[in-house]
């Protein structure tokens, strides 16, 4: 329905008013009578009044007089409605901050980025399962699998399985750990870390002084090349422990090293003890294997004093060795010497070496290596050794008597 012209006035008005005051700002009802102002817009009467000039012609009805633009409605446009939100709203300018800044200022993005963290703190996770519980037993930190360690598994290296063997020999309680020679202090494995504050021991000789002080025993049988000594018999009998210790440092280490680190067919067996657990790089681990192989065959080449590395020769050297081992416990006919005879020969039966009541540090150096070799998990695929050494039941039956005293829950042997 078209409105009338009274009521079109009124709307133009309404919709001046909603651009001079927006919709954002509501304003009350001004009950006051209308004050003509300069700058307020003026008001359109609803009624047409009459002029004062009676030959000025009468506006025709329903029509509005032309109104003159004032300068507050043009100046309440929607721009400049929209300018005036503006300056209200705008936040005041900051200045640049001249101070100077030193080198080593965290730049300021980066110091909100870090203001974020952490997100989330989590507790403490608890120890490792092979972490002793207590502080006042010592740890044997040898070369072995992660299984086996928890267990007291024998170790799979003959040093560190050496004095493992001869640390239960003493009764020392202690925790077995597995490490790397990096970690030691001298580069070698075996070290015994004792309860703190003592130092980390390591070598022979620590070692060895070591399970003579802590020792549980009433008498732990010693040899004496352990000491110096100045009498005849003793002398004689330092001696033959000196040769005979040479067998195992020299032709049996030898043919050690060849068994498991030249021979082709235990390749595998030498990768699962020392060059997978290095690392995981496929780069690293053969440059490892090329390293240890070549520092063995430099071994067995300084022992043999030969050119090239003979293996018939190697095994030849370690037969002999073994028998030489075997007379020793009174086995193969061998002749004892005079000046043990009173003690019941030279292997007191042919249980311990060099007649000693219990065993000792001697018969834990050839344990070491029966054990190794004997042992039907460790996975030894050219067995040429291990069937020369079964040759020599007396050995055999010495292996078996030190595993059942030091190692009794060990009969599954060690995991490779």
């Amino acid at each position: 329905m078209p409105l009338s012209r009274p009521e079109c006035a009124e709307k133009i008005e309404e919709e001046e008013e909603r651009e001079t005051h927006p919709a954002a700002e509501p304003r009350l009802p001004d009950t006051r009578p209308p004050q003509p102002s300069a700058q307020s817009p003026r008001v359109i009467r609803r009624e047409l009044s009459v002029p004062s000039n009676p030959s000025q012609p009468h506006p025709r009805p329903g029509l509005l007089p032309a109104r003159p633009p004032s300068s507050s409605t043009a100046s309440a446009s929607p721009r400049a409605s929209h300018l005036r939100r503006q300056r209200r709203c705008r936040k005041p300018a900051i200045m640049p901050d001249n101070t100077p800044r030193s080198w080593f200022a965290v730049p300021a993005p980066v110091a909100a980025l870090f203001r974020r963290f952490p997100l989330a703190v989590y507790p403490a996770n608890d120890l490792p399962l092979r972490s002793p519980s207590r502080g006042d037993t010592p740890t044997l930190y040898v070369f072995i699998a992660d299984d086996d360690a928890p267990r007291g598994r024998p170790s799979f290296n003959p040093s560190c399985l050496k004095w493992q063997t001869f640390l239960r020999i003493a009764g020392v309680d202690f925790h077995i750990a597995p490490s790397t020679n990096h970690a030691s202090p001298s580069g070698a494995l075996p070290y015994l870390l004792p309860p703190s504050p003592l130092r980390p021991i390591a070598g022979p000789s620590k070692l060895e002084s070591y399970a003579l002080e802590n020792t549980t025993l009433k008498r732990l049988p010693v040899l004496s090349s352990s000491f110096s000594t100045s009498s005849a018999p003793d002398a004689e009998l330092k001696a033959r422990e000196q040769a005979y210790q040479s067998l195992l440092d020299h032709r049996l280490r030898a043919a050690w090293l060849y068994a498991l680190y030249l021979a082709p067919a235990n390749a595998d067996l030498l990768s699962r003890l020392y060059v997978e657990p290095a690392s995981k790089n496929p780069v690293v681990r053969l440059t490892l294997a090329h390293q240890v192989r070549a520092a063995a065959e430099a071994e067995v080449l300084k022992v043999t004093r030969s050119a090239v590395v003979d293996a018939k020769r190697v095994h030849a050297d370690a037969r002999a060795a073994f028998e030489a081992l075997a007379a020793l416990l009174g086995e193969n006919g061998s002749s004892r010497s005079s000046s043990h005879s009173e003690k019941g020969g030279e292997g007191g039966g042919g249980e311990w070496f060099f007649g000693c009541e219990g065993p000792t540090l001697f018969d834990a150096s050839v344990f070491s290596y029966t054990q190794l070799l004997l042992d039907e998990e460790f996975g030894w695929v050219d067995e040429s050794l291990s069937e020369i050494l079964r040759e020599f039941p007396a050995l055999v039956r010495h292996h078996e008597r030190l595993l059942e005293r030091c190692f009794p829950d060990s009969e599954e042997g060690v995991l490779v």
